[in-house]
């Protein structure tokens, strides 16, 4: 754990010693929130605050409040990353919720407490998604999420720290060392896709997945380490990360997705799900399972219904070859290539950190208060890539990477 700690300050947000730390955590997390602290303060970090939450606690308010009162109790308020925010500090999020927990839940309710939440942080989610506010997203277990993953473990806990720490490397000899050697491996993919110029981008598999999506002109493609233009380091946002990924053109969206894996969306399970779009927005829908919860976040907001990003992942990748099916987003999407309804990233384009959201719009990125990933990859799944001239690309096939030197 104490490793873990230290992959998550010195090369997840590679936090300085004069910058505010904002821990955000459930309090069944608190042993590991301790540690996490200790190691800050061992690498000289003082100023540490805590958005501490009890998911049990927002259950409870679920079930007795009506949304009205719900969009007034301060369980759901995040005002505390506004002010981390402004006092130029960084934020760690410690995932690892029950992915059946709020099942019987209405998806208004549940839509109405995110929206406070996004609305009592301020600019602090636009200044995370341009990297101005480090930040990272890693796993913590808890007993209900254990036992989901692990039903038959003698002691499920123990088992899923095991799983989580051969994920992100943790058992290595030098882990800082491991992730530096990927953040190299996985740049050379990324300014390979970039500097090809994509134009477009044609999905197809045995699941019924026939879908295309264009590229805005200047396109990124990202990977595990991201820049931070204003703090001048290096970011590793989701621990782990497999993905290469960047923001496609929202409006150019055509054809039908089907969902390869569960998505896990606040304690609410979406499975065996379908997305049809047209002209980059889903005009059709189905799910198995979940389908109100769907629904939801679909209707969140105007740009809640077009795509954010689009990501590549191998089918060959350490999380998938683990055959685990973790139940939450940053680890199975880790697994599988994945879109995202909603937000786009703005350093995803040339120029980007500079645009306000209008701007961004102009530009091709889509805007939206959510981001919600879901993943389609399978090991037959095909991409072609075409650039402007109409050249063509096998980008992947068999569900795995075709990068000429770079595989």
């Amino acid at each position: 754990m104490n490793k873990y700690a230290e992959l998550i300050l010195k090369k997840g947000i590679q936090i300085q010693v004069n910058e505010p730390l904002l821990i955000v955590s459930s309090v069944e997390k608190i042993e590991f929130v301790r540690i996490l602290t200790q190691t800050a303060y061992n690498m000289g970090i003082k100023k540490i605050d805590y958005l501490l939450e009890d998911d049990i606690l927002k259950y409870k308010a679920y079930r007795n409040l009506s949304e009205e009162e719900i969009s007034e109790s301060p369980l759901f308020d995040k005002s505390k990353l506004k002010k981390c925010s402004d006092e130029g500090g960084c934020v760690i999020f410690l995932e690892g919720e029950d992915p059946d927990l709020m099942n019987d839940i209405s998806p208004n309710k549940i839509a109405t407490a995110r929206k406070v939440g996004v609305k009592s942080q301020g600019d602090a989610k636009l200044k995370r998604s341009k990297y101005i506010m480090p930040w990272v997203i890693v796993a913590v277990p808890t007993k209900s999420w254990a036992e989901k993953v692990f039903p038959k473990a003698s002691d499920p806990i123990a088992k899923l720290w095991e799983a989580i720490f051969k994920c992100c490397y943790i058992y290595e000899e030098d882990p800082l060392k491991t992730w530096e050697q990927k953040k190299e491996r996985d740049a050379k993919r990324s300014a390979y896709l970039t500097q090809l110029k994509l134009k477009k981008l044609h999905y197809k598999n045995s699941l019924g997945t026939d879908f295309q999506i264009e590229l805005n002109q200047g396109t990124i493609w990202e990977a595990a380490s991201t820049w931070s233009p204003s703090k001048k380091r290096d970011l590793l946002v989701n621990i782990p990360t497999e993905e290469i990924f960047t923001s496609p053109n929202y409006k150019t969206a055509n054809g039908i997705v089907y969902s390869s894996k569960p998505l896990i969306y606040n304690g609410n399970t979406i499975e065996n799900f379908y997305l049809v779009f047209k002209d980059g927005k889903v005009v059709e829908y189905q799910a198995k399972k979940g389908e109100e919860i769907l629904k939801s976040i679909l209707e969140t907001d105007d740009g809640s219904s077009y795509l954010g990003e689009i990501a590549l992942v191998e089918y060959q990748s350490p999380i998938a070859q683990s055959e685990i099916l973790f139940y939450t987003t940053l680890f199975d999407e880790n697994a599988s290539c994945h879109l995202a309804l909603g937000d786009s990233f703005p350093l995803c384009i040339e120029g980007g950190a500079e645009l306000d959201k209008q701007a961004l719009l102009d530009r091709g990125m889509n805007q939206s208060e959510t981001h919600v990933d879901f993943m389609i990859g399978t090991k037959d799944l095909s991409i072609v890539g075409e650039d402007a001239n109409g050249k063509k690309y096998q980008i992947f096939e068999n569900g795995n990477f075709v990068l000429e030197d770079l595989v």
